[in-house]
Parts: structure tokens; C-alpha cells; sequence
């Protein structure tokens, strides 16, 4: 079983499959000022944040499930939710949003990859 789990675990998400097929046929240069242009100061404080980053990877993760965040990670429901809310106060993005929520997982891809 855990042999299964851990192969799993190196395969890539779709949506990483989607933004390397979106962004590999870009040059260095245009990757840059996309990753400029798209991430603001705020967002960039947040995804350097290390308890944010990891809040939010864990809730999209649980596919946008509050308690399900909370239960797996072992954080309080109002913890995360104070960290969602300083999120949305600092960068203006709503990661309990549909839209906003594909925003910020594709800034966090841009920041690691771009």
C-alpha cells in the first residue's frame, strides 16, 4: 500500500500538467514578466509565508473544504480561517472563490516554476 501511495505522490497533478503544456513553449524572458506582472508584492509575502503557503496548499488540496482542511492538517477551523481571511485582506483574492482560488494555485505554480 505504501509503495502505491508513494509513486502516486511523484506524479504530476493535472493542473501541473496543464500549466507545463500552457507555459513550456514560453521563453525565459516572457515567463519573467508574466511572473512580474501577475505577482504582486502582497502575493509574493504570502507565498513566501510558510504557514500560508502550506494552508493554502492543504486546502486545495481538500478541494476547497474548510473543515476537511482543518481536520487533515490538524489546524483549528478558525485558524484557518483567519489565515484564509489575512490571505484575501493582504492580496485582495478569496481562496474560498472558485475563481480566485485557480488565481492564487496558478501563482503558486508561476513561483515555483517560473
Amino acid at each position: 500500500m505504501a509503495r502505491i501511495s508513494s509513486v502516486s505522490s511523484k506524479t504530476k497533478s493535472p493542473f501541473d500538467k496543464f500549466c507545463e503544456a500552457s507555459f513550456s513553449k514560453m521563453d525565459a524572458d516572457s515567463k519573467v514578466q508574466l511572473k512580474n506582472s501577475l505577482l504582486s508584492d502582497a502575493m509574493l509575502k504570502i507565498l513566501s509565508d510558510s504557514e500560508l503557503s502550506e494552508s493554502l496548499n492543504a486546502f486545495f488540496e481538500n478541494n476547497l473544504n474548510i473543515s476537511e482542511t482543518s481536520r487533515n492538517t490538524f489546524v483549528h477551523r478558525n485558524t484557518l480561517v483567519y489565515r484564509l481571511d489575512k490571505i484575501e485582506k493582504l492580496t485582495g483574492f478569496d481562496a474560498r472563490k472558485f475563481e480566485d482560488a485557480v488565481c492564487i494555485r496558478m501563482f503558486m505554480w508561476l513561483k515555483k516554476h517560473g
